[in-house]
């Protein structure tokens, strides 16, 4: 184990990217996945936003020994958008997480524009696409019903992505009423959807998760987007550290590599008063039972 990263065994971040992927990553799927390994983490979940990546998990389990490997699907429009079809497939393959559209969303190219800044291929300057919405007037549409309904039969994870406050509140309403068990609100204080403490409290207290990722408080989004840690802190002691889960969503080339993200994650929490006990419960704890990793089980299984 890598000395001073101790203090990460058995830990689970679910929000990691990496190659391959259309936006350039300083590390691809095994090298990340041999890494997290190799410092006592309990598993990871790999993020491609460009594709459903759930097939590449038999390979990979078959390389990388003592950890478990989680993948997803993203509703981009690299996937075809709203697309329950993708839905159930990514699922069948073994998808943990379904997020809703992230680059594609509306509300994305509204507050960041496209193409990723200094990241997305030249052959993607220039592109315009429409964005995502999920609902129109107030109303979610049929096929974002239908998707609930998947992700509820399979008990996997939804994800809200980066839409807007008021598509985020409209669709946890409709996933508590499709009976979704697991609802993780993406990144809250991101630039998309970038909620408020109060916006936290109140989908935290419809039955959703609220995610904090250490990724917000990096130096390149401090300028239009400043994310102290001390905002994160806020946040969590609101909502409480059990409807919480820490993740880095690192992987950028620009940003640091994400198991030194989240040694500095957790020792920042550490210092600015957390207890070890509410990392365990952020960090371990509610990931694995959100991913349905049994304790008693060996990764792997």
């Amino acid at each position: 184990m890598w000395g001073g990263y101790e203090i990460l065994e058995g830990a689970i971040d679910m929000h990691i990217h990496c190659n391959p992927d259309i936006v350039k990553r300083p590390q691809d799927e095994y090298e990340i996945c041999a890494q997290a390994s190799e410092v006592g983490y309990r598993g990871i979940v790999l993020k491609q936003a460009t594709f459903y990546n759930a097939g590449t998990l038999p390979v990979l389990n078959r390389l990388v020994h003592g950890i478990e490997i989680g993948t997803g699907i993203v509703l981009n429009h690299w996937v075809g958008g709203l697309n329950p079809e993708a839905v159930y497939c990514a699922i069948a393959l073994g998808a943990k997480i379904v997020w809703m559209p992230t680059y594609h969303a509306e509300y994305h190219l509204k507050v960041m524009g496209r193409p990723l800044p200094g990241s997305a291929p030249k052959e993607l300057e220039g592109r315009s696409i429409k964005g995502i919405r999920i609902s129109m007037e107030g109303k979610l549409f049929p096929q974002i019903e239908e998707i609930c309904e998947i992700i509820a039969a399979k008990d996997v994870i939804l994800a809200t992505g980066h839409l807007a406050w008021e598509e985020i509140e409209l669709l946890v309403t409709a996933a508590v009423k499709k009976k979704v068990n697991k609802i993780l609100i993406t990144h809250a204080e991101h630039y998309c959807p970038r909620l408020s403490i109060e916006q936290q409290a109140k989908l935290a207290k419809m039955g959703a998760f609220i995610e904090h990722s250490f990724s917000d408080c990096m130096p390149v989004y401090q300028a239009k987007f400043p994310c102290p840690p001390e905002l994160i802190a806020e946040g969590v002691r609101r909502v409480g550290a059990d409807r919480c889960i820490m993740s880095t969503d690192l992987g950028q080339m620009h940003n640091a590599h994400p198991i030194e993200g989240m040694r500095m994650f957790v020792q920042t929490l550490l210092r600015i008063g957390f207890k070890e006990r509410d990392i365990d419960l952020m960090l371990k704890k509610t990931p694995a039972d959100l991913l349905g990793w049994m304790e008693n089980c060996k990764p792997g299984q």
